[in-house]
């Protein structure tokens, strides 16, 4: 007498057998549409300041006067502090990407930067893998570049700073 697989086994193996079988495939079948790849920013370490200012298109300090929607992140517009290469301009804009994981920077309103940005003269653009900094994180930047460093006003010194009367 000859038994056959599902009679031994039972309705509930042959059924879990099948859902399994149908995973396989709908998996197989995701895994083969036409996909985007997904990317993260990485960045090579960047070289000194000055060997940057070289290699980057401008150089400039400047304060962001306002962040805009650009067609691949944003428009960063910037009151030119000091120029160390070709921001001649009292304002200068650049694009930066809309989030980190495309290497955008994340600038604020208000705030001083640091920029190094590359590109064509009217296209230029910042990303997370330049030297650009908030201007109190680039002192030893801007002393490489030949500027000055920038001194806290008096209500932004850190607590083991006291003013002399």
């Amino acid at each position: 007498m000859k038994i056959s697989l599902n009679a031994r086994l039972g309705p509930a193996f042959s059924r879990l057998w099948q859902m399994t079988a149908a995973a396989i495939f709908v998996a197989a079948w995701g895994i083969s549409i036409d996909s985007q790849p997904a990317y993260a920013c990485s960045c090579v370490r960047p070289e000194s300041a000055t060997a940057e200012r070289d290699r980057a298109t401008a150089v400039f300090t400047g304060e962001v006067t306002s962040i805009t929607d650009g067609d691949m992140g944003y428009i960063v517009e910037f009151d030119v502090t000091e120029n160390w290469k070709a921001a001649e301009t009292d304002t200068i804009q650049i694009n930066t990407a809309g989030n980190s994981a495309a290497c955008g920077y994340a600038f604020e309103v208000g705030r001083q930067y640091l920029v190094y940005a590359h590109g064509e003269e009217n296209d230029l653009g910042v990303t997370l893998c330049s030297r650009t900094a908030q201007i109190d994180s680039a002192s030893e930047d801007i002393v490489e570049l030949g500027g000055s460093a920038p001194v806290a006003p008096v209500g932004e010194r850190s607590p083991g700073c006291q003013s002399i009367s």
